[in-house]
C-alpha cells in the first residue's frame, strides 16, 4: 500500500473543494440515519460458453451475472459489460456477442482474443468487479488485464465518472499524477546511478539510456496532464490504479515498471467518491 507522502496532503487543493466534501458527508450521514443500510444483493454468476467455429475450435467462456431479486440491474450489467469488452450491444446487434471474442477468420488465422480468463470479485455487499486477463490480437497480440466494477443495487458502471463527485475526481487526479511522477522520478534516478557505476558492460548502458529516455518523455508528456490511468478497481483497503505503460509495442522490455500500482486508502477516497459509490462500497 502506498502511504501517504509530502506534497499528497489534501489541503493544497481549494478550500471550496474541501467545503463541498463536508457538505456531502452530511448528506452522506442523512442517508444513513433516514434510510439505513442497503441489504446485501443475491448474485448468481452464470458462465456462457461457445465454441470458435474456424481455425482451432477453442471453447471460450465468459461471464454473465444474475440478480435473481433484480434483473433489471442483471440486464443493465451484462449489456455494459458486453458493449464495453466485446464492442457489441445485445439488445441491437442481431447477433451472439460472444462470436466477437473471436472475430472473423483472418489470414493469420489468430482469434481476436487469443485466450482469457476471468473471476468475480466482491469487496463489498453492493459492488462486483470482473476481471478479465488474457490476449487480445490484431496487428500485434498483447495481453490484458481489465477490471469492470458494477453498482449492484442499480447496475451502473462505477467507473471513473461513477465512482467520483466531480471534485473527488480532480483531487485525486492531483494526487494520482503527483505519485505517478515521484515512482517515475524515482526510477531514472536509479538508472542514471546504475549507468554511472564502474564496470557497466556498454550494452547495459545502452539499454539505460534507452529506458531513461523513454521515462523522461513519458513524464514530459503527461507533466500538464493527469496520471495515464489504465484501470482501476476496489481492493478490501480502498482503490488500485493501475497506469498505462510508458513503452510502445516495440520497446515493452525497457518498461519494467509496469504495471505500476498506486493505491489510495479508503480513508484517503472515500470523502472523494458519490454516494451511490460509497453505499455499493459500503464505506
Amino acid at each position: 500500500m502506498v502511504g501517504r507522502r509530502s506534497g499528497d496532503a489534501f489541503g493544497e487543493v481549494p478550500s471550496t473543494v474541501y467545503g463541498t466534501v463536508r457538505v456531502r458527508m452530511l448528506w452522506a450521514m442523512l442517508f444513513v440515519l433516514l434510510y439505513g443500510a442497503l441489504p446485501a444483493q443475491t448474485v448468481v454468476i452464470d458462465t456462457l460458453r461457445a465454441v470458435q467455429p474456424w481455425g482451432q475450435q477453442e471453447e471460450y467462456t465468459f461471464p454473465s451475472v444474475r440478480l435473481p431479486q433484480d434483473p433489471a440491474v442483471s440486464d443493465s450489467i451484462n449489456r455494459h459489460l458486453s458493449i464495453a469488452f466485446l464492442g457489441v450491444d445485445p439488445h441491437t446487434s442481431g447477433k451472439d456477442p460472444l462470436s466477437e471474442l473471436w472475430g472473423e477468420p483472418g489470414s493469420s488465422g489468430v482469434p481476436r482474443i487469443n485466450s482469457l480468463h476471468w473471476t468475480c470479485e466482491r469487496y463489498a455487499p453492493g459492488a462486483l468487479t470482473i476481471h478479465l486477463v488474457g490476449e487480445a490480437c490484431g496487428a500485434n497480440c498483447e495481453g490484458f488485464d481489465v477490471h469492470f466494477t458494477y453498482d449492484l443495487y442499480t447496475g451502473a458502471a462505477l467507473d471513473l465518472d461513477g465512482m467520483f463527485s466531480k471534485t473527488g475526481l480532480v483531487v485525486a487526479q492531483g494526487v494520482l499524477a503527483r505519485r505517478w511522477q515521484q515512482r517515475l522520478a524515482l526510477r531514472i534516478d536509479q538508472l542514471k546511478a546504475e549507468r554511472a557505476a564502474l564496470g557497466v558492460s556498454p550494452e547495459t548502458v545502452t539499454y539505460q539510456d534507452e529506458a531513461i529516455g523513454m521515462f523522461e518523455e513519458c513524464v514530459g508528456m503527461n507533466a500538464q496532464r493527469s496520471a495515464p490511468i489504465a484501470d482501476f478497481f476496489p481492493t478490501p483497503d480502498g482503490l488500485r490504479f493501475i497506469t498505462a505503460r510508458c513503452s510502445h509495442h516495440v520497446d515493452q522490455e525497457l518498461d519494467d515498471l509496469f504495471p505500476l500500482a498506486i493505491d489510495l486508502s479508503r480513508e484517503e477516497v472515500a470523502p472523494l467518491l458519490r454516494l451511490a459509490a460509497q453505499e455499493a462500497l459500503g464505506w
